[in-house]
């Protein structure tokens, strides 16, 4: 059974380099909602698992393109690039991206 509610995956990393090698840890939230329940059930094993791993990958390639000092005064520029990121990913399972909110601190 395929839910069609809003869900919610948390997003815990430690270590990950920006673009001028500082540490960061990151923590947040990704919100989605299922808008194709056939898609959901047939192209994904387990959709919200997918997504936390598909966000995983998305915050670390995009955080090796941005420095620190920018991520961490100005989250919600990347935060806005990060939930189109994950979109692309997660749409032919039937999804879509709803909030991508995250906390980025210097120094794992």
């Amino acid at each position: 059974m395929v839910r069609m509610r809003p869900f919610r995956v948390v997003v815990r990393l430690d270590g990950v380099l920006a673009e001028d090698e500082v540490p960061l840890r990151v923590s947040g939230q990704i919100e989605g909602q299922v808008i194709d329940p056939v898609a959901a059930a047939v192209n994904v094993v387990d959709y919200q698992d997918a997504t936390r791993m598909i966000a995983e990958t998305a915050i670390r390639a995009l955080l090796k393109e941005q420095r620190s000092g920018d991520l961490v005064a100005a989250p919600s520029e990347f935060e806005a690039g990060l939930g189109g990121e994950i979109e692309r990913a997660v749409r032919s399972w039937g999804l879509v991206v709803l909030s991508a909110t995250l906390d980025i601190t210097a120094g794992a």
